[in-house]
């Protein structure tokens, strides 16, 4: 019998703040990543009914959707604008003058140091950190084992940590 699919609604509440967030990383653009999540799920939406993924591969399923979109999107625009992260845990609003010019001033380093990495260093940790995926996941969505995900992520972690330092 097979297995019942998750009714599209849920996905999208489950999902959209995450496509959202991963898109930004890519994109570094709110805006433009706002209008590629939203053309994410209309694409997703389409497909639902015919692809029919498993509870367990509609999170990669998303977001190779999403991968695709902000990389077409990237192509026809040619331009790059600047990244929003919420870097802190710390809603800013809790924050003295003091701390939120530093979250300020860190985002703006990690961002440079995002700006001086290839796309497939951005994917990789935007995947994980702004789409929160496992390295399964990662896997599934990038097309390789979660093993050589987790390398490769160590390593553009590593590239940006250095981009970043080297800034300093």
């Amino acid at each position: 019998m097979p297995e019942e699919l998750v009714p599209f609604e849920e996905v999208y509440r489950q999902f959209a703040d995450r496509v959202l967030r991963f898109c930004v990383t890519l994109l570094r653009d709110v805006s433009q990543a706002e209008d590629v999540t939203a053309e994410v799920f209309v694409s997703a939406y389409s497909a639902y009914q015919r692809v029919r993924p498993a509870p367990e591969g509609v999170k990669p399923w998303l977001f190779r959707i999403a991968r695709n979109a902000a990389i077409d999107h990237m192509r026809k625009q040619q331009t790059w604008r600047r990244l929003w992260i919420d870097l802190s845990s710390t809603p800013l609003a809790e924050l003295d003058t003091e701390g939120v010019a530093a979250v300020h001033e860190e985002t703006r380093e990690i961002l440079s140091g995002l700006g001086a990495l290839k796309r497939r260093d951005r994917q990789l940790i935007g995947l994980r950190h702004g789409g929160g995926l496992s390295f399964r996941e990662i896997g599934e969505t990038l097309g390789m084992t979660d093993k050589s995900a987790r390398v490769a992520y160590g390593r553009a972690i590593r590239r940006l940590r250095e981009a970043v330092e080297g800034r300093g």
